[in-house]
């Protein structure tokens, strides 16, 4: 995989909402690519090679694994998580020769949904029965360690029976049908962790989420709360906005945000979109930007406007880079929290930046 990295604006228009391109990776059949949010990187599975990739560059590492569909990275980069079955992970280590097999609890009825480090020495597996919380060596290795410490387990109720829905197999970007494989158990489960704030949300239920934080070799479990209506995982996301954290629901032609906080989660407010079909929505500096694809422009809302159901300024297209191959909200594309866009097709990667000169002048507009 060839990495070619970028680092201005090319050739932009007068939007407030610009794209700048962060790097290029070139596209091969039979690949699959995962952002990683705790490392803040994409991972490309292709046969027996993972490709990590970010701006910086890239490393290559070549395992022997047939099958392989989900891998995240150690937040100290000495550890790769490898996913070939759907009720264990592969840990192995960077530096030695040496690998830990970890099953999860309930192994003949568990689906794994997703698997993460919160910090260095914990680990976190997600599965359709419970939130499994393991102590790590991350400093000492593994030693002859044939599987890791529990330190903790949090056993969640099925509400439903439905197909499971397996993260990897939701993965930011198919780029073929790949190896990807998706599981079936009791319940449409499926998983959104937030690393800045350790926040996971699990869906046990069509409408039912479970919210835990996640502190030095514990967790604390979050009020569970409902939602309006079915959801699946490309609907929500969790982000800070005026530091407090909200679940964000997209819905058709709204977007519902949910307060979390450690004893209550209560919806804050409905914010009405002015047009219906898909929705994209990116936060930053606590504004939320939100992108109809359909309608192919984007919309600035902020919260504490006290006209908060009318765009803070104008809908109009993302200002693309003058180099790119791609018509704007192009099908292919995968939004990425917190502020990243992915060009599947043509293997390119934006940051989603703000125009704030432009926006300033927006928003002295609205106000008179």
């Amino acid at each position: 995989i060839k990495l070619r990295t970028a680092s201005k604006f090319l050739g932009m228009s007068h939007g407030h909402i610009q794209l700048r391109e962060e790097f290029r990776f070139d596209v091969t059949p039979n690949q699959h690519v995962i952002y990683d949010s705790c490392s803040q990187t994409f991972v490309v599975i292709r046969d027996d090679e993972i490709t990590r990739l970010s701006k910086a560059g890239k490393s290559t590492t070549r395992w022997q694994r047939k099958n392989m569909y989900n891998a995240k990275f150690s937040l100290d980069e000495k550890y790769l998580a490898i996913q070939t079955q759907k009720n264990q992970v592969e840990i192995v280590s960077l530096m030695e020769n040496a690998s830990c097999v970890q099953s999860c609890r309930r192994s003949s009825n568990s689906t794994i949904l997703d698997f993460f480090w919160p910090f260095a020495d914990n680990f976190v597996i997600v599965t359709n029965t419970g939130i499994e919380l393991y102590l790590f060596p991350s400093a000492t290795g593994f030693k002859g360690k044939r599987e890791l410490k529990l330190l903790k387990e949090i056993k969640l109720a099925s509400s439903s029976a439905l197909p499971a829905i397996n993260n990897a197999a939701n993965s930011v970007a198919n780029l073929t049908a790949g190896p990807i494989t998706s599981w079936t158990a009791s319940a449409p489960w499926w998983s959104v962790y937030t690393p800045k704030h350790r926040v996971l949300l699990v869906c046990s239920g069509t409408a039912s989420l479970q919210g835990c934080h996640f502190t030095p070799g514990s967790i604390v479990k979050l009020s569970k709360f409902n939602v309006d209506s079915p959801i699946s995982l490309h609907q929500v996301l969790i982000t800070p906005i005026y530091g407090k954290l909200f679940t964000i629901i997209i819905k058709d032609s709204a977007l519902d945000l949910y307060q979390l906080t450690r004893e209550v989660v209560f919806k804050r407010m409905t914010l009405p979109i002015a047009a219906a079909g898909k929705v994209a929505v990116h936060v930053i500096d606590n504004l939320l930007l939100v992108h109809l694809i359909d309608q192919k422009v984007s919309m600035i809302y902020d919260i504490k406007d006290k006209d908060v159901g009318f765009p803070a300024a104008a809908p109009l297209p993302l200002s693309m880079p003058s180099n790119d191959p791609s018509p704007p909200y192009d099908s292919t594309w995968r939004y990425i929290q917190p502020n990243l866009v992915l060009n599947v097709r043509d293997g390119i990667v934006w940051q989603v930046t703000m125009n704030l000169e432009e926006t300033i002048k927006r928003f002295n507009l609205n106000s008179t």
